[in-house]
């Protein structure tokens, strides 16, 4: 018959193999958390370089001026980049002045 030393021993152990159990399952969570939210930051990453090579790829290489997207979809949370690339046939170095008006936005029901 075990003693209650014994016992209270086996209780013990017991509880410090539950805490540790915990602390483990816990690091677990942490850490496939971590992965799960750096592919998707990576994913998005991989997105935009992506887009941006397809934006490359719509101007022909002897275009004069060329816009790569006229209209992107943005929240207003966010910044989105437009760009314009022009080639100078002239030769001689060129200073550009480029205006941009704002004209309208439009929320998502289409509604001005």
């Amino acid at each position: 018959m075990p003693t209650k030393k014994a016992a209270i021993e086996l209780s013990v152990n017991f509880l410090v193999i539950i805490l540790i159990s915990i602390a483990v399952f816990g690091m677990g969570i942490w850490f496939t958390q971590k992965i799960f939210a750096g592919a998707t930051k990576q994913q998005e990453t991989y997105y935009q370089q992506f887009e941006d090579q397809l934006d490359d790829l719509s101007c022909g290489n002897y275009d004069r001026v060329c816009i790569g997207k006229d209209t992107k979809r943005i929240d207003n949370s966010r910044a989105a980049v437009f760009w314009l690339r022009t080639l100078n046939v002239l030769g001689d170095e060129m200073n550009y002045k480029i205006s941009v008006v704002f004209s309208q936005a439009f929320d998502d029901s289409n509604e001005i």
